[in-house]
């Protein structure tokens, strides 16, 4: 069934603020002219605006005309239906997906999830607002390798959704956020291969970064005073044959580290397959457990994934149950140690 009218016009002006063409403060067409700009009459227009006015996205000023406004405030809405966002597949957040929809299967929510949508792909405010379209106003995003922008989240919370930003290290004013503990990972891995080795300790991370992983060499270059080297993998297909290649480099040039720091399950995984496969006497450390790792002589800083879930689905359902009196908040998580030592 298709859209009314008036709702179609609505779902149009909620678009055009969350893409940045409508700013706060600015004053929107008159009723006429929406009207004949998109074929429909002003009894349909009226009706649109008068929504949006009541939710808050439109205020009206006498002689002034219809101005877009910017809310930063919970949104009172059922927890019905909740849209997880994630912008890239990934092994550990099919993971956090288990444990919150089972969070919010318990507590009588739906969970829709939007996976994959990577660079080329479809954009995030096209996304966004297809779900806000649908009156999806629960959303939980995971950015990733897809840049979400503080000033679209902005205009994304001034429509009338509830935000939570799931591993984004960062705080902002117009979303909740849960991730790890990013600082102390690493903190708590140099300290653990520190009484392992006498030797160097080095990063492998990737040539792109997301915001998490940017964190995590910072503290690393911080924990290590410029000791420590930093390797990169580029992703694709071949990570493997690239860490074989940067440690057979290594061991060539005598410039092997006593202890090597994998910024994420995929590549501590990876590493684990290489250092076994070129017979290295190298103590392997891990940001995240990740399945197989059980195989290899490693200490990984696993996640508490499961926590993490549950404190999303309950920031989010905080702001449906605060509406003005909401403030953002940002939860960092710490991890533990998992070793394994296969015989």
């Amino acid at each position: 069934m298709s859209l009314a009218l008036y709702a179609q016009l609505k779902a149009l002006m909620i678009a055009r603020i969350i893409d940045g063409t409508y700013v706060e403060g600015t004053t929107i067409p008159s009723e006429d002219q929406l009207g004949r700009t998109h074929g429909v009459s002003r009894v349909t227009v009226r009706k649109a605006l008068d929504e949006l006015k009541v939710e808050g996205v439109l205020s009206s000023v006498r002689g002034q005309g219809t101005r877009v406004t910017y809310q930063n405030r919970g949104v009172m809405n059922p927890m019905d239906i909740i849209a997880l966002v994630a912008f890239s597949p990934d092994t550990f957040f099919a993971e956090f997906y288990r444990n919150f929809e089972h969070t919010a299967e318990a507590n009588n929510s739906l969970v829709v999830l939007k996976q994959g949508f990577e660079q080329g792909g479809v954009a995030p405010q096209v996304m966004l607002s297809r779900l806000i379209e649908k009156d999806i106003r629960n959303i939980v995003i995971w950015p990733r390798l897809v840049a979400v922008s503080p000033e679209l989240l902005t205009r994304v919370r001034a429509v009338g959704v509830n935000l939570v930003i799931f591993d984004h290290p960062e705080a902002t004013p117009c979303a909740d956020v849960v991730c790890l503990d990013h600082a102390l990972a690493i903190q708590t891995l140099c300290r653990h291969l520190r009484a392992q080795t006498t030797g160097t300790i080095d990063l492998l991370t990737y040539t792109e970064l997301p915001l998490s992983l940017q964190v995590r060499e910072a503290t690393f270059l911080r924990e290590t005073g410029g000791s420590g080297q930093v390797h990169r993998v580029a992703r694709g297909e071949d990570m493997l044959e690239q860490i074989l290649a940067e440690l057979s480099r290594l061991k060539r040039a005598k410039r092997l580290p006593g202890g090597l720091i994998a910024s994420c399950g995929e590549l501590g995984l990876l590493a684990a397959r290489a250092v076994r496969e070129l017979n290295l006497d190298v103590a392997l450390c891990s940001v995240d457990w990740f399945e197989g790792m059980e195989q290899y002589p490693l200490t990984a800083y696993e996640q508490p994934v499961k926590r993490m879930a549950e404190e999303a689905y309950l920031r989010l359902k905080a702001q449906a149950e605060s509406g003005d009196r909401w403030r953002a908040r940002r939860s960092l998580h710490p991890g533990q140690l998992r070793a394994s030592r296969p015989k």
